[in-house]
């Protein structure tokens, strides 16, 4: 049977919010069409019943539920033997990793010793104590290097979800980039990112949320920042040309942490800002910040410089928030911290290329549902907002001084950038089932290159294991730069 025409028999590892959302749909959706077969999905035996009774209440595709116990560190033998049978009877070629970050290494590892196609979520991994200790900190990057060795003596596809390569304004943005670098041969000369997620969580929360949480001394660099590394990282390397590519990357990194945010807003203020409810938390401000040591960083900036042969040749900034601008005006939190608590995201990026070209990518969202989206949710202040501003040096580069694109456009001043992305959907959402859509078009064809292989992954990984050394350190930390083109 050719490759073309095979059943991919799959096993999903992780069952937890992002597999809800877009493997299980997805999955369900398109079996057919792709003749794939969720032959069975693994998760940790402390989420056994209410994930037998997520499955009674959802019609979903799947053959066998299994559990397995939690663990830390490299996979007991008895979990591995466990698999191992479980691919085998069931001829399992295909591997989903969803688990949380600190399990990606011990899956993915064992997925490549047994040859299996990987799709992994990101981020390569993460690790607890990172905000304090050197060592955990180096394990990010030490963990991508084990990865890539096993990788290049497997068989495997591997590729990692990072959705927003896909995103049609991403894409987009690269193509603008690349296409001045080739005719002039000018590189981007200058970035800056800025992510305000809107997640706005009050002191108590702060101390006991552990989904995307602090309390484990890891923070906003282990979630949502490696998109934003990544997509630092796919901007310039969309402007090197031969000649002008960095050698080596200087970095340092500024955190504010539960300690800090403590002294921002006080519990007098707290009752200031809610009068309507009464605000009456269990401990003092002083007694939370005893609690708070080594929590992980709920803001952060970092400075990242490109550099050839020790002469700064780009300079980058990235700032990215978690309390920032929401919709929250309530004390009792809903079930959701994560996504329906308020949370509101603001998206900005400024991508210079020299005299000739400056790129500007805004997203602003001003509500907080975002379980309902219409075609004004593409305009300013909608769910979906999404636009590129491009001003070119227009007796060098010819066009117009300032075009402005949108992912779906329904202002005749603004050019459309992909008009597949569903208007009822959330664009990022899109863009996480073109990650899917691509790797099991690249199981049936091998001649297909992915946009998101593993190999390509090294400088958001590295610039995630740099930033927690440079706020232990309170030093810049210099690394290679390896980059692939």
């Amino acid at each position: 049977m050719s490759s073309k025409n095979k059943t991919l028999n799959i096993m999903l590892i992780g069952i937890g919010p992002h597999a809800k959302r877009i493997y299980l749909p997805f999955l369900k959706k398109h079996q057919k069409r792709l003749n794939l077969k969720l032959s069975i999905a693994i998760d940790i035996k402390e989420s056994e019943k209410k994930l037998i009774d997520y499955f009674k209440k959802n019609d979903l595709p799947i053959e066998i539920l299994d559990f397995v116990p939690l663990f830390n560190g490299a996979m007991p033998q008895i979990i591995e033997k466990k698999l191992n049978t479980i691919i085998k009877k069931n001829q399992i070629n295909t591997l989903i990793i969803s688990t949380p970050p600190t399990a990606h290494k011990q899956y993915a590892l064992w997925g490549l010793k047994n040859n299996l196609d990987i799709l992994m979520d990101k981020p390569i991994s993460i690790y607890k104590k990172a905000i304090t200790s050197i060592e955990q900190s180096k394990k990010i990057y030490q963990d991508y290097n084990e990865l890539l060795n096993a990788y290049k003596n497997s068989k495997s596809t591997f590729i990692i979800n990072s959705q927003r390569r896909y995103h049609p304004g991403k894409k987009k943005a690269y193509q603008l980039i690349e296409k001045i670098a080739k005719e002039f041969g000018v590189p981007v000369t200058n970035i800056h990112s800025y992510d305000a997620d809107g997640q706005w969580r009050l002191p108590g929360e702060i101390l006991n949320e552990s989904y995307h949480g602090y309390n484990e001394g890891m923070g906003k660099v282990s979630h949502s920042g490696y998109h934003y590394f990544d997509s630092l990282y796919k901007f310039y390397m969309a402007g090197v040309t031969k000649g002008k590519k960095a050698d080596s990357v200087r970095l340092f990194s500024s955190f504010l942490t539960p300690r800090g945010h403590i002294k921002q807003i006080q519990k007098k203020d707290f009752r200031k800002i809610f009068q309507n409810e009464k605000y009456n938390p269990e401990y003092s401000d002083q007694e939370f910040y005893k609690l708070f040591k080594n929590f992980g960083e709920i803001d952060f900036s970092a400075l990242i410089i490109f550099l050839q042969k020790n002469d700064v040749i780009c300079n980058s900034s990235i700032d990215m928030i978690h309390n920032s601008y929401c919709g929250r005006s309530w004390v009792k939190p809903n079930t959701d911290l994560y996504k329906h608590n308020g949370r509101i995201k603001h998206e900005h990026h400024v991508i210079q290329q020299g005299p000739l070209q400056t790129i500007q990518i805004h997203g602003y969202q001003m509500n907080d549902n975002h379980d309902k989206n219409t075609k004004n949710d593409f305009e300013l202040g909608g769910n979906n907002h999404y636009e590129i501003h491009v001003y070119r040096n227009t007796g060098i580069c010819g066009g117009k001084p300032l075009t402005i694109y949108s992912t779906r456009s329904f202002d005749k001043n603004r050019i459309e950038i992909d008009s597949n992305v569903p208007v009822n959907q959330l664009t990022y959402e899109y863009s996480r089932e073109l990650v899917v859509e691509e790797f099991f078009e690249i199981l049936r064809d091998k001649r297909k290159k992915s946009i998101s292989s593993f190999e390509d992954h090294y400088f958001p990984a590295r610039v995630m294991s740099a930033l927690y050394e440079s706020h232990i350190t309170k030093q810049p930390v210099e690394f290679s730069f390896g980059g692939n083109n």
